[in-house]
């Protein structure tokens, strides 16, 4: 019996030893792993077997379409060789040699950095007599305290000012608890926007006193400030986060939105406009000078983000950090702030790729606007009169088709604001008045639209609220190559301060989420190193918040799925889990879907309601709504497992074979990879580990068996020999 079980001990570790493939331990070249995995920047497979063929900004045909329209604008390629009429009304706002007021931070102790300051200050004076400048003394944590204990910063219930010591700054933050340290950077920059506002400045460029401002900067920022979408209120001039800085070397784009992650307040541009928000959402206390009333106390990410609208520079013309200091705002990181200063050494000779050529593709851009409130009205015809010039300037050939979803009692200011909107750019509207609340589906507009698709290079889809201004769209264009479906990460900027943990985020697919392709430190490697090299991703899924098809194929695909029986009920789920197993279908020589790492900011304006005032779902593809398990078919369709899928397809698309298959060819990739943010390692070593457990497991059974077999031969042996002896 003895000899037995060691047979199968044997067998059972033999067999769970070969069960495991030999590249789990030994790389393709040979040389053992490393055992932390955790800092290892694992390479991602692309979906570039080959280079695309196709030129920069090249047209994929020579439509009738847009032969009319360079024969309209002919007389106008010079003006677009230079941005085109977006950029031409931006610079006529800038006039030449513009006078900048430079307000610089600097606490009173800090004597030598005071001088150094000082002297180069001077020299800009001298090279550019329209400079002023400004000392602001900066707060120290003495001060901070003082301030408190007197009232004249009051906090917000439930936030609460602590001392620096040993424990890491971001568990105390997450508790809603900031350092003096904290207070003190940000209370600085507060006391030096009310100074310039105070002393009737117009613009101003804020500095911390170990910022270096060049004359490289001084010579070309006004041209390169020209250049930012119209709209904003603060211009980033320098960011710290080494990810995001060496993924700007790869735009062509000069500004891209501020997103918490582009950190630092090292130096930044600030109007009027942007002064007075800051200090109307600070000094709503009459009795105190400073009162935060919200759980954002980190400096970058308050004055950026009540500023209203902030763009970060893509090249820093030149401004450094000097990096043998203590900054306000220390680094725990000194390899990432040397490599940082390397980008913005680049930075400073890299500075004529950041200029707008205008590609010749036609782009006809296809979205829905609900208007509510005559707020919402203000702000979403300005948001999209903003995207509509940011395209253009890219675009030239570029027509927007808006479904303007209207309250009532908002029809005259609408046709007030929509005749203001329609002089700015190449506008069609269709305008609904109502006052129901129900959800409405935001493809039913479009039906009519499906034959004019083919005349145009390409379609985009987008809910209004994710942005183009922005948005490095230049860039997703070049990158995207030839796939059929592209689409970007999106990021909403509430979600991604510090205090975002306090609120469930309501990003389902969580890998489209930029947050977790920026970080630094830990995590996110994967998605690190593609954010950085702007590297495709090839996906069977791309979301219909930002959704670029070529028009051809669109007009064939929506010929198909926008049925009947999917536009006369209200939900627009369908066509986004279906195009790229079409895409896969109809164009089996390109690659079907990718997506893109680069961010489309989301200002998540929650207008769809999904549930009504009673808590009961209203967004469903069911009549009556909502859906119900009985309602399922008896016979579902094959490897679809989500619920919603099944009523999809039986209620709305009648169980048609097509478009199940194109559903179930998304679906895996849904469940198992959308959903969940990239971990260090990438998607085919978690493939690999995964398989590793199940041979395992497999093979425990089966030595398991073999145990079982192996007793009851050697009980049969017995019982045998026990007979015999009868």
């Amino acid at each position: 019996m003895r000899t037995w079980g060691s047979v199968v001990l044997c067998a059972c570790f033999l067999s769970a030893l070969l069960s495991l493939p030999l590249s789990s331990c030994v790389r393709e070249d040979g040389t053992a792993k490393e055992q932390n995995l955790h800092h290892e920047v694992w390479s991602s497979p692309t979906i570039y077997a080959r280079q695309s063929s196709r030129k920069p900004g090249g047209a994929l045909s020579a439509q009738s379409f847009r032969a009319t329209y360079e024969n309209t604008h002919a007389e106008n390629d010079d003006d677009e060789v230079h941005g085109g009429e977006g950029r031409r009304r931006s610079l006529a706002s800038w006039s030449p040699q513009r006078s900048l007021d430079i307000y610089w931070i600097n606490p009173d102790k800090s004597v030598d950095r005071r001088a150094s300051m000082e002297s180069m200050l001077e020299s800009a004076r001298a090279f550019s007599p329209t400079v002023t400048s400004t000392r602001v003394p900066g707060i120290d944590v003495v001060e901070v305290r003082e301030m408190l204990r007197l009232g004249r910063v009051k906090l917000k219930e439930g936030l609460a000012a602590v001392r620096s010591d040993s424990e890491a700054v971001w568990k105390k933050n997450f508790r809603n608890e900031y350092t003096d340290l904290q207070f003190a950077c940000v209370l600085g920059h507060l006391k030096a926007i009310k100074r310039a506002y105070d002393d009737n400045s117009e613009l101003a460029l804020i500095i911390e006193d170990d910022v270096v401002v060049p004359e490289s900067f001084l010579e070309s920022w006004e041209s390169y400030a020209a250049m930012a979408p119209p709209d904003w209120t603060v211009l980033q001039w320098y960011n710290g986060n080494p990810v995001v800085t060496n993924a700007s070397l790869h735009y062509q784009e000069p500004w891209i939105s501020w997103m918490p992650g582009n950190w630092g307040t090292q130096a930044y541009m600030i109007n009027r406009e942007g002064m007075e928000r800051i200090l109307r959402g600070m000094q709503s206390d009459d009795s105190a000078d400073w009162y935060f009333d919200d759980d954002v106390v980190v400096a970058d990410e308050l004055l950026y983000a009540l500023a209203g609208r902030t763009y970060t520079a893509t090249r820093t013309l030149g401004i450094q950090h000097k990096y043998g200091v203590t900054s306000l705002v220390r680094s725990n990181n000194p390899e990432a702030d040397a490599k940082n200063k390397v980008m913005a050494v680049l930075q400073t000779s890299d500075t004529n790729m950041a200029q707008i050529t205008p590609r010749r593709e036609c782009i006809l851009v296809l979205t829905n606007c609900l208007i509510k409130t005559e707020e919402r009205l203000n702000d979403d015809i300005a948001m999209i009169a903003s995207d509509m010039r940011a395209l253009a300037q890219w675009n030239p050939c570029s027509k927007w088709k808006v479904n303007f979803v209207v309250r009532p009692n908002l029809k005259m200011p609408f046709a007030k604001k929509l005749q203001e909107l329609m002089e700015q750019g190449n506008l069609e509207p269709f305008v609904r008045y109502t006052s129901s609340h129900a959800p409405f589906n935001k493809y039913a507009f479009m039906k009519p639209l499906v034959p004019q698709m083919q005349n145009y290079d390409y379609v985009l889809l987008k809910d209004v609220d994710q942005r183009i201004a922005g948005f490095p769209w230049n860039t997703f264009m070049e990158k995207k190559g030839e796939s059929v479906v592209s689409g970007p990460l999106r990021q909403v900027v509430v979600e991604s301060l510090v205090k975002g943990h306090l609120h469930p985020p309501r990003q389902h697919f969580k890998l489209h989420d930029a947050r977790y392709w920026k970080r630094v430190g830990w995590g996110g490697g994967t998605n690190r190193a593609d954010f950085v090299s702007v590297e495709p991703q090839a996906a069977e899924f791309i979301e219909q918040y930002f959704a670029l098809l070529e028009g051809k194929f669109a007009s064939q695909f929506f010929n198909l799925v926008l049925t009947n029986g999917f536009l006369n009920q209200q939900v627009s789920w369908g066509p986004d889990l279906m195009w790229c197993g079409a895409a896969a279908d109809m164009r089996p020589e390109q690659p079907a879907c990718s997506l893109i790492p680069v961010v489309s900011e989301h200002l998540d304006t929650r207008e769809i309601e999904r549930v009504n005032e009673n808590g009961i779902t209203v967004y469903c593809p069911c009549t009556p709504c909502p859906c119900k398990k009985e309602d399922l078919p008896k016979n579902r369709p094959h490897g679809v497992d989500e619920q919603i899928m099944v009523h999809l397809l039986h209620n709305v698309f009648d169980d048609s074979p097509l478009f199940e298959r194109w559903i179930f060819a998304s679906q895996d990739y849904r469940i198992n990879v959308a959903r969940h943010p990239f971990e260090d390692r990438p998607a085919e070593d978690r493939r690999r580990r995964k398989e590793n457990v199940r041979r395992i497991g497999v093979t425990l059974v089966r030595c398991a068996l073999f145990a079982l077999l192996a007793a009851l031969f050697a009980r049969f042996s017995r019982l045998q020999k026990g007979c015999g002896k009868i």
